[in-house]
């Protein structure tokens, strides 16, 4: 197979430009020079660290909407807010008033075994990106024994976690007006009927905080819920399985939380188990899935771009696109939100070519690289960019220029094109309401000058610009990119 489908108007296996001369857009140059393995190893590599990230990398994103980067801060705001703690007490009730009622023949406390199995129905389901954080916030609020027995040695550290948490101290409870045998009898029963139900109310608790801390996206990176190798996938699957084995009148135990206030709403699909990693950026991106996960974080508040739908654009695709109808349906709505949020009704190669849904399904490699570099420089690099400084920045290293080299051809060209740039630049830069792509083409040809500059300065005035920029973007810049967008 071949890398792209091949267009009568770009041969990819072309004779390369040798010119040294800079063009007046980089996005003007032959495709057979520009359009290299260069771009596609650097484009690879860009869209697996988003993926990899799964957070939105804009900067002009508010605080209010970034996820917290403590998940365990947030689990704990989520804790005392009345839309979890109001039903998570009427949990509680039930089961101590004895109308959830929990299985007389259980006995959590000397039954090892069934204390084993319990801890698997956690850590076998919930994956510890999840579990780990949640069961640490709520061992703050019971008392753990130093010495606390019963896991076998070889048990792992996230086991070790749950069983600590759900199997810590319980208070006895107080008999009256009883004679000595029948009252250390009645006190035995009680106790074990009273840690029973203890040990129900903090699985229904982890359960139920599991659920809301996924439901509200409250970390970061937002992964699945639940392992990939999971028997149930849901929180409403896991809770019927709780309820079956620990209270036998429960035939629905979610219906029954839902008329208490616990709605267990997250469910796994396997499109968010989907692996969005880029392997062949050839045929990757045909099916536009990455497309649409692309949109969903680099667009600020990506779910208004559709006055129709108020949900993540990644809930509209068609999963699994097998057919072509299928395909163009995702890439579309990828395409459609980039170019409402840059206020355009179609995107543009440097060329002035239409970029269509069929031209990304059919594999255009023109075409698609193209695409990937308005969406890089256009949401990435220039939210990156700090015009003036970048301004001065020419201007200093052109200064040096005209001092050391006696090139005087080169340092006229320099200084023309900075002069240019700046006179283009000084109405649009820093002003709010100017068009995106024209915002979009002067970053870029600050940045061409400014690596031209760079380079000049160094004493490589014969180099290859054009096709070298590239190196130096990906090659070099990209570890300071992703750098900077991880510690955002």
């Amino acid at each position: 197979l071949s890398f792209f489908l091949i267009d009568s108007n770009v041969l990819f296996t072309a004779n390369k430009s040798t010119s040294t001369t800079a063009p007046e857009n980089i996005f003007g140059w032959d495709a057979s020079a520009a359009l290299s393995e260069a771009n596609e190893l650097g484009f690879t590599r860009w869209l697996n660290h988003l993926f990899t990230c799964g957070h939105a990398t804009r900067s002009s994103i508010s605080k209010s909407s970034h996820q917290e980067d403590d998940p365990r801060r947030a689990i704990l705001n989520l804790l005392h807010t009345p839309s979890f703690s109001a039903p998570g007490h009427r949990i509680e009730r039930e089961i101590d008033s004895g109308k959830l009622a929990v299985n007389k023949d259980l006995n959590f406390k000397a039954d090892k075994g069934l204390q084993l199995r319990t801890v698997e129905l956690f850590t076998s389901h919930y994956s510890p990106v999840w579990l780990n954080p949640c069961v640490e916030v709520l061992s703050k609020f019971v008392h753990i024994p130093e010495n606390q027995i019963g896991l076998p040695p070889k048990a792992s550290a996230m086991t070790k976690r749950v069983y600590r948490y759900l199997f810590a101290d319980v208070s006895s409870l107080k008999t009256k007006n009883a004679k000595a045998g029948e009252k250390q009898m009645l006190k035995t029963w009680q106790n074990q009927e009273h840690y029973n139900r203890q040990i129900v109310k903090r699985c229904l608790t982890l359960i139920w905080l599991l659920d809301q801390a996924k439901f509200k996206k409250i970390h970061r990176f937002d992964p699945c819920l639940f392992n990939l190798s999971a028997p149930a996938k849901s929180s409403a699957a896991l809770c019927l399985t709780l309820g079956r084995n620990y209270l036998p009148r429960e035939s629905n135990l979610p219906r029954s939380l839902s008329h208490l206030g616990a709605n267990l709403s997250v469910s796994q699909t396997p499109l968010d188990e989907f692996d969005f990693t880029v392997t062949n950026l050839a045929v990757d991106l045909r099916d536009g899935l990455r497309l649409v996960k692309l949109a969903d974080l680099l667009l600020v508040d990506s779910p208004s771009i559709l006055p129709s739908h108020n949900s993540s654009l990644i809930s509209l695709v068609r999963f699994p696109a097998i057919s072509r109808l299928q395909k163009i349906h995702n890439v579309r709505l990828a395409l459609s939100a980039f170019e409402k949020v840059v206020g355009q009704n179609q995107l543009h190669t440097a060329a002035g070519k239409p970029i269509s849904e069929r031209d990304i399904v059919d594999g255009h490699r023109s075409k698609t690289l193209s695409l990937l570099w308005f969406i890089l420089l256009r949401f990435q690099v220039t939210a990156l960019l700090n015009p003036p400084a970048l301004r001065n920045e020419i201007s200093c290293l052109i200064g040096s220029i005209q001092i050391m080299s006696t090139n005087r051809v080169l340092v006229m060209s320099l200084r023309r094109e900075a002069d240019a740039l700046l006179a283009n630049s000084s109405s649009s830069f820093g002003m709010e309401m100017q068009d995106p792509l024209v915002e979009m083409e002067n970053n870029q040809r600050a940045l061409f000058l400014w690596v031209r500059a760079v380079m000049s300065a160094g004493g490589y005035n014969d180099v290859n610009v054009s096709r070298n920029v590239f190196y130096v973007i990906f090659n070099s810049c990209f570890k300071l990119v992703c750098f900077a967008f991880s510690s955002y």
